[in-house]
């Protein structure tokens, strides 16, 4: 199984010639949700519909809470996996836990679908933040007008400016219709308006969709 945290595209892409930025990957879906969770409640994602194409990544982003920085952070959570479907009536949907473990290596699937127990954002990691390349822009006289982003990495971030810790998963194909994360907050989980987890699911469409331009 490929181990791969893929980019998005949602749209199509516009591309001129020669002075196109890069962009990401035009034949991956890109989906997301914000949740907050406080204490040891638990809650579950909006459904993340696959359409064409089964391989996907979880990206997990969670946001410092804490003034005295990410290893005094008390956010933690148990992520599961689930498959949806949806059938009549329309006003109800079925979730059953899902068999498609990122440790299996073929049919049938673990019954395991425990993401993680037990996600610590002081255990994520912190230092992942990158500026890319900018490109200037420029009219027709050589004025500055903006500027764009090339695929080339610039500097780190620093560690001061870090918001964010991350954490990926692959996860193994699997044929439903869609999927959903369950999100369970663990006792250190900070509590009042809770923490803020933020969940990005990228999948590889089966074919690459058409260049608007090419």
């Amino acid at each position: 199984m490929k181990k791969v945290l893929l980019t998005v595209l949602l749209a199509a892409l516009a591309v001129s010639a020669g002075r196109a930025p890069s962009r990401p990957a035009y034949n991956t879906r890109h989906f997301y949700d914000t949740l907050y969770v406080a204490s040891t409640a638990d809650t579950f994602s909006q459904v993340f519909w696959q359409d064409a194409g089964m391989e996907k990544t979880l990206l997990i982003e969670m946001n410092d809470t804490s003034v005295a920085g990410f290893d005094s952070d008390s956010c933690a959570f148990k992520l599961e996996l689930y498959q949806a479907w949806q059938t009549q009536p329309e006003s109800t949907i079925i979730l059953l836990p899902s068999r498609a473990n990122p440790d299996s290596t073929g049919w049938p699937y673990s019954s395991d679908f425990v993401l993680f127990d037990s996600l610590d954002i002081a255990d994520m990691d912190t230092v992942s933040t990158y500026r890319r390349v900018a490109i200037p822009s420029t009219d027709l006289s050589g004025d500055t007008t903006g500027y764009y982003y090339k695929t080339g990495i610039d500097t780190l971030i620093s560690v001061s400016a870090q918001i964010a810790a991350f954490a990926y998963v692959p996860i193994a194909p699997d044929a439903s219709a869609g999927v959903a994360v369950k999100i369970t907050g663990k006792a250190s989980n900070k509590k009042g308006a809770g923490s803020r987890i933020i969940l990005k699911w990228f999948q590889v469409k089966g074919q690459p969709v058409d260049v608007v331009g090419k």
